[in-house]
């Protein structure tokens, strides 16, 4: 893995030394980073989830933090917290711990799942947020991916383009391997559409990238095919 290094070749440890040496040695240094980083931004955007640890077997938090770096957006991962009977006022003094490094007034929103305990933990943060600052966090609903999806896909609807039907449908053109095989030989390209979901828009980037990409390859083959017509 390091060739170049002797010390590293000559390197010997069990797997639990090195399991500790990287959560308590390692990590610390990198989640140092990252929180400098993300605290020379104006505002970022905590983002968590409620689940089982089959390891511990108790349910806890993850916390991943969301913000503008190099010219684009960075989502990293935070902390975990324990959520065996803790209340939404726990949960709450947990995050602002987790944020004080960062800097909690710039706190603009807060990812939801959409359970009961994330509203009253949002009212919580949101009440703490708005005595210290006299600012609010954005409220987008129980669920901020989904809002982005659907604001996504009702601006590309407004624009008449239809592209939900054209990409779809270039997916469902190629699907046969008969039809790869043709494409392939009339364009020589080996590249064919990506798989379209009508539900979510904003993965849909790459989707978008490869039809034009091979836009020109397409438009060569139909041209193809109209000709043996």
């Amino acid at each position: 893995m390091f060739p170049d290094s002797d010390i590293a070749k000559n390197f010997n440890c069990d797997e639990k030394r090195v399991g500790y040496l990287s959560t308590f040695g390692i990590a610390p240094h990198f989640s140092s980073l990252m929180k400098s980083r993300a605290a020379e931004e104006s505002e970022y955007v905590l983002l968590f989830d409620q689940r089982f640890n089959n390891e511990t077997k108790k349910h806890q938090l993850d916390m991943n933090i969301r913000f503008w770096n190099d010219n684009q957006i960075k989502t990293r991962y935070l902390t975990s917290l324990s959520m065996d009977h803790q209340t939404a006022e726990q949960m709450c003094s947990e995050i602002k711990k987790a944020c004080t490094e960062i800097g909690c007034h710039k706190l603009t929103q807060l990812s939801l799942d959409g359970s009961k305990v994330d509203w009253k933990l949002f009212s919580k943060v949101q009440e703490n947020i708005e005595s210290e600052t006299g600012k609010k966090m954005l409220d987008v609903g129980s669920c901020g991916l989904h809002v982005l999806h659907n604001s996504f896909q009702s601006g590309c609807v407004s624009t008449k383009w239809k592209l939900n039907s054209a990409l779809t449908s270039l997916k469902d053109l190629f699907k046969e391997e008969s039809v790869q095989r043709d494409f392939t030989e009339v364009t020589g390209s080996t590249s064919f559409p990506l798989y379209f979901c009508n539900s979510r828009w904003i993965e849909n980037v790459i989707v978008a990238k490869r039809v034009l990409q091979i836009l020109p390859s397409i438009k060569a083959y139909v041209k193809a095919v109209k000709a043996k017509r």
